[in-house]
Parts: C-alpha cells; sequence; structure tokens
C-alpha cells in the first residue's frame, strides 16, 4: 500500500510482529487451562466427600436406631457415628480446597485477557474510508 491508495475504514494497512508478547499469550492460554483443570478436580472432589458425606449421614442414622432397640451394641454405633462426623470434617476440608483455584483461574484469565487485548495493537487498520496517508513497509533486521 502507498500513500494516496484507497482504503476503507477498518481495512488492515500494517501487521506489527510481537513474538514475545505472542510467547506469553500462549503461555497464559495454557495456565489458564492448568488453571481451569485444577478448580474441576476441586469442585469435583468437593462433590464427592460430600456425596459419601450423605451416605455416612443415612447409615448413621440408621444404626443410631438400631442401637436404640438393641439391635447392635453402642461401639458399633460409634463406629458409623464417628465415620459420618469424619466424613463432614472431609467436606469442610473440600469447601475450602475450593476457592484458591479459583482465584487463580479468575487471574489467569485476566492475564490471558490482557495478552488479547495487547495483540490487538498487532493490528493496524485504517481508521476511515479515504486515502491512505502511509506507506506499508517491512523492516527486516
Amino acid at each position: 500500500m502507498d500513500i494516496g491508495d484507497s482504503v476503507k475504514a477498518g481495512q488492515l494497512m500494517a501487521l506489527i510482529e510481537t513474538p514475545d508478547l505472542d510467547r506469553a499469550g500462549a503461555a497464559g492460554a495454557g495456565h489458564t487451562e492448568q488453571s481451569k483443570s485444577a478448580l474441576n478436580e476441586a469442585q469435583a472432589s468437593l462433590e464427592q466427600v460430600t456425596a459419601n458425606a450423605k451416605l455416612a449421614g443415612i447409615t448413621a442414622k440408621r444404626w443410631a436406631t438400631l442401637q436404640e432397640h438393641g439391635a447392635v451394641s453402642n461401639q458399633e454405633n460409634d463406629t458409623y457415628q464417628t465415620a459420618y462426623s469424619s466424613n463432614l470434617a472431609g467436606v469442610g476440608i473440600a469447601s475450602a480446597n475450593v476457592p484458591q483455584p479459583r482465584t487463580m483461574w479468575r487471574s489467569n484469565q485476566a492475564n490471558l485477557e490482557r495478552y488479547r487485548d495487547l495483540q490487538s495493537f498487532e493490528q493496524v487498520r485504517a481508521p476511515f474510508t479515504g486515502w491512505s496517508l502511509c506507506a506499508t513497509w517491512m523492516w527486516e533486521p
């Protein structure tokens, strides 16, 4: 493209190469994907321990009823009551493990968006339809 050539608004006039920024953007995409996987894993773990705790609660309630009617010993009932308490503690631990990966994922997403915004400046486009006021050139080291 030369000075005086006709251009349309939004037409690509030049590309600026930014290899460091492109590499940083690719790394940012990888970090975002990794942190999303960690978040999914933490959420799945929470769902699993929650389901286990629910089952342990049902079982503990049944054993408590059996113990009340003298069908099982106190010790047998205590085993299931303790298992239920342990499962509830596991839910608390799994719940505490979700916010950190969520924060990392959101942070990595924000960084990736920033890299993509910066990469948008690699393209120089005509601001309006009319005549070009500059010549396109390529610098080679």
